[in-house]
C-alpha cells in the first residue's frame, strides 16, 4: 500500500506553503509571517511618507528675530594710514571712565555685596544724563534710554529700596524696568525679546541684565559664546539699520572666595570665555572699612589703560540707595586682613579721610540761587522744576527735579 498521508497546506494571502510534518509546518509558518509583516511595514512607510506631515521639533517652533540673523558682509579693507584719516566717533564714554557706548560690560560681585545697587545707579545716571557719583570723572554723558531686565528682585523689594516713605522721589521716565522672573525659559527667549526691543529703538540705549546667570545658570564656553555673539549681532544690526549704539551691561555672580584675597577675572562665575569676549569687566568687593564701604575694580578695559588702583565707594541711602566715590587706593590697602587662626575674625578699619576726593555737597552762590528762583514759575510751561534743573542744576551737581524743589523751598 502507498503512503496515504497528504501534505499540510498553509495559505498566506496569495501564497500557499506545503509541509510534510507539524514541525515543518510551524517553521514555514514563522517564515511566512515574517515575510507578510515585512511587506506590511514597507507598505505603511510609503503610506506615511505620502499622507503624514513630518514632525516639527520644539526648537524650530520658536521664530528667530531678524535682528538675531547674522547677515554676512564683505570685510572693509584699508591701510593703517587710511584708518588714521578716518573720523572715528564711536568711542564715546557714557559712564565716566568705566565703559563706552556700544560696549558689552560685565559687572559682578558675590551675593548681596552691591551689584544691583551699582547697576540701578548706572541706569539712573544714564537715563538722567548726569555725572555719576561712582567715579572721579567730571564727564556728563548725554541722556539716553535705559532698559533694566530684572531677574533678581520683586516689585515690593525694589519699591522699598528706592522709595522713602517720608519723601516722594521722582526718577527718570526713560528708565524702563522689565520684570523677568518666570517669563523666559531659555536664553533664546530672552534674546528674541531683546532683539524686538532694540528693533523698535530710535536712540542710543543701554540694556542691563540682572543677572545673566539667572537665564544662563552654567554659562559654559559654548553657551557664553552663543549669547555674547548674539548680543554683538543685535548691536551691529541696530547700528546698520537704525544708526544707534546699543550697550549691554551684564550683571553676574562671583565665585565664593576669601574676602582678603584680591578679585580677579577668573572669579566671575561661569566660563572664562565670557570675560574674554567682553569689552569691560568690573567687580565689586568688600573692604576692611565696614559693610557700608565697598570697592570697585576695573579688571578689563579694552578702550583704556587699566587703573592700578581701585575706587572706594560708600553706600548712601538718600535720596535713594547708591554709591558715592570717596577716593582711590591700592587694592591691598582696602582688603580685610586675613585672620591668624580659625577663631579669629576679619579685622575692620576706618575709612581714612585722605581718600576723600571731592566734597559731595553742591556749592550754590546767592546769584545762581536768585536766577533759579526767577526762572521757576509754577504752572508756566518751560519754567518748572525740570526746566530749572536742565538749565542750572546739572552744573552744580543736582540730578533730580525733587532736589531743585527742596532747594527752592528751603531757601525761600
Amino acid at each position: 500500500m502507498g503512503n496515504s498521508k497528504q501534505p499540510l497546506k498553509i495559505r498566506f494571502g496569495l501564497f500557499t506553503i506545503e509541509a510534510k510534518s507539524i514541525g515543518q509546518c510551524f517553521a514555514l509558518s514563522g517564515i511566512g509571517l515574517a515575510m507578510y509583516g515585512s511587506c506590511s511595514y514597507i507598505n505603511y512607510l510609503f503610506w506615511k511618507k505620502k499622507h503624514v506631515p513630518p514632525k516639527v521639533t520644539k526648537s524650530s517652533d520658536k521664530p528667530v528675530h531678524p535682528y538675531l540673523a547674522n547677515k554676512r558682509h564683505k570685510p572693509e579693507v584699508m591701510s593703517l594710514n587710511q584708518l588714521g584719516k578716518e573720523k572715528c566717533t564711536d568711542l564715546t564714554p557714557i559712564m565716566g571712565c568705566l565703559f563706552y557706548a556700544g560696549d558689552i560690560v560685565f559687572l559682578f560681585s558675590v551675593a548681596n555685596k552691591g551689584k544691583t545697587i551699582a547697576g540701578v545707579q548706572m541706569a539712573m545716571d544714564l537715563a538722567n544724563g548726569a555725572k555719576s557719583t561712582m567715579t572721579p570723572s567730571n564727564d556728563t554723558s548725554s541722556m539716553q534710554r535705559t532698559i533694566y531686565f530684572n531677574f533678581e528682585m520683586r516689585k515690593d523689594q525694589l519699591k522699598k529700596r528706592y522709595f522713602n516713605s517720608e519723601e516722594k522721589t521722582v526718577y527718570p521716565d526713560n528708565l524702563e524696568l522689565v520684570f523677568c522672573s518666570g517669563v523666559f525659559n531659555s536664553p533664546n527667549d530672552m534674546l528674541n525679546d531683546l532683539a524686538r526691543r532694540v528693533e523698535q529703538a530710535n536712540e542710543d540705549t543701554t540694556i542691563f541684565i540682572d543677572t545673566i546667570t539667572d537665564i544662563c545658570p552654567s554659562f559654559f564656553a559654548n553657551e557664553s559664546a552663543k549669547v555674547i555673539g548674539s548680543l554683538r549681532t543685535i548691536q551691529e544690526n541696530a547700528k546698520r539699520n537704525n544708526g544707534i549704539r546699543i550697550t549691554f551691561v551684564l550683571l553676574g555672580h562671583a565665585i565664593k572666595k576669601n574676602p582678603w584675597e584680591p578679585i580677579e577675572m577668573r572669579d566671575l562665575s561661569g566660563s572664562s570665555n565670557q570675560a574674554n569676549l567682553a569689552d569691560s569687566v568690573l567687580a565689586i568687593g568688600v573692604t576692611k572699612f565696614g559693610k557700608e564701604v565697598r570697592y570697585l575694580k576695573v579688571l578689563k578695559a579694552r578702550n583704556d589703560e587699566l587703573n592700578e588702583k581701585v575706587f572706594v565707594e560708600k553706600t548712601v541711602a538718600t535720596p535713594y540707595l547708591h554709591f558715592e566715590f570717596k577716593g582711590e587706593m591700592e587694592e591691598s590697602e582696602v582688603l580685610p586682613q586675613k585672620p591668624s587662626n580659625k577663631k579669629s575674625v576679619v579685622v575692620l578699619g576706618h575709612l581714612p579721610e585722605t581718600t576723600k576726593a571731592v566734597e559731595t555737597s553742591p556749592i550754590i552762590t546767592p546769584e545762581l540761587l536768585s536766577q533759579m528762583k526767577e526762572m521757576y514759575q509754577p504752572g508756566v510751561p518751560g519754567h518748572g522744576y525740570k526746566a530749572v534743573l536742565k538749565k542750572y542744576g546739572t552744573s552744580i551737581g543736582l540730578k533730580y527735579p525733587q532736589q531743585v524743589k527742596r532747594l527752592l523751598e528751603t531757601t525761600s
